[in-house]
């Protein structure tokens, strides 16, 4: 188990070393994820982010590692009518998940993925500036599970963010953008907790539930402002709090290669602490606050797969309202949206190829401004058994 635990502590380390993207819509409104959103797997976890699911781990060790290639549209119209359309870009989210049985009662693991994330790319946007936002959470879950009985296993573990915050375009008071231009980069991390339980009603029906507490990450980084001909750098401090989650799961299967999976998710952003994110400089005398006022959203997904010989074919639908409504604009881009998604993995011996697709769209109509997104999502996982 400790040489295990090496393998997974490099495998850590090279996946923060990649550079991390994001795109717009919080929780992944535009992919929905490969899992339930795909009907996730009749021969494997049924909630794979369920931690009392993870004790239907068939092998006793799983190593999977996959990439996502989000490729994300965004069209804004002000409050004049003016029309913009976002950069044509490619972002590389990548994913990593480690599963070892200690004995028949308990498994043990780690997942790691970007999972929040809102941001958008748009060119001459205002004040013939380019614009470019990110602010992303890279998720870091340890967890334990075990069974407690034959019908019901739980799981618990720390949750580890580390966050990312970009923000380069037209300096805004009270949402209203300035001819002066900042570049702002800052990183860093934030600790919280997890806890989920599965119960099997029978061999063919089980219900979950999943929680993931709000964590509030410390961000570190570094400004440049540009008013005409004069520069200045600064160190800045800043916090922001990605909101809690609760799952509530639902699976069926109606014959033994089959597997219908339902999802309903609430994000708590309403009862965030920070109800402005606050940027301290080092040397200047200036305080920048930006209002967030976000609200509480949801998610329902709905999915179906079945295996057949070595092939295991899914796909889904899902639907997440917004959590951005007044201060939502080009900075800040968010939708209310639907996404439909398909994957197709081939298995042979003791691994597991999956490719996956999924597009997503919505629309945000608020105070005179207009957001449309169109995201389409490819990826490809890997996953070896031993």
């Amino acid at each position: 188990m400790i040489k295990t635990a090496h393998y997974i502590l490099i495998s850590i380390l090279l996946f923060l070393a990649i550079p991390q993207t994001a795109y717009g819509g919080f929780d992944r409104v535009a992919a929905i994820g490969t899992d339930i959103g795909n009907g996730s797997d009749p021969r494997g976890p049924w909630f794979p982010h369920n931690l009392g699911s993870k004790i239907q781990l068939r092998n006793f060790h799983e190593l999977e590692a996959g990439v996502e290639v989000m490729i994300p549209k965004f069209t804004y119209k002000d409050w004049r009518g003016r029309e913009f359309k976002s950069k044509n870009v490619a972002h590389t989210l990548p994913y990593l998940s480690f599963a070892e049985r200690i004995n028949e009662d308990m498994v043990w693991g780690v997942d790691i993925s970007t999972d929040k994330g809102n941001g958008a790319s748009f060119k001459k946007i205002a004040y013939d500036m380019d614009s470019r936002t990110l602010v992303s959470g890279t998720y870091i879950k340890p967890y334990l599970s075990f069974g407690l009985t034959d019908r019901l296993s739980v799981g618990a573990g720390p949750v580890i963010v580390m966050g990312m915050e970009t923000w380069t375009g037209p300096f805004d008071f009270r949402r209203t953008p300035l001819p002066i231009r900042v570049d702002l980069q800052a990183m860093g991390f934030g600790v919280g907790w997890q806890v989920g339980a599965m119960y099997r009603l029978t061999d063919r029906l089980a219900f979950g539930v999943n929680y993931v507490s709000p964590v509030t990450v410390d961000l570190n980084g570094d400004c440049r402002i540009n008013l005409g001909p004069i520069h200045l750098k600064d160190k800045v401090e800043s916090k922001f709090q990605f909101a809690d989650r609760l799952d509530l799961s639902a699976g069926y299967q109606p014959a033994r290669d089959w597997l219908v999976v339902g999802q309903a998710s609430w994000f708590g952003y309403s009862k965030n602490s920070l109800h402005q994110e606050t940027v301290l400089f080092d040397k200047l005398p200036i305080t920048k606050s930006v209002q967030l006022n976000w609200q509480d959203n949801y998610a329902l997904y709905l999915g179906a797969s079945r295996v057949i010989n070595h092939w295991t074919i899914g796909g889904g639908v899902g639907y997440m309202g917004k959590a951005i409504d007044k201060t939502a604009d080009f900075m800040t881009p968010d939708v209310a949206g639907f996404s439909m998604a398909g994957r197709i993995k081939y298995s042979y011996n003791d691994f597991d190829l999956t490719i996956a697709l999924s597009r997503g769209w919505g629309k945000n109509n608020s105070y005179g401004k207009e957001i449309t997104a169109d995201v389409w999502t490819v990826s490809i996982t890997g996953k070896v058994k031993f």
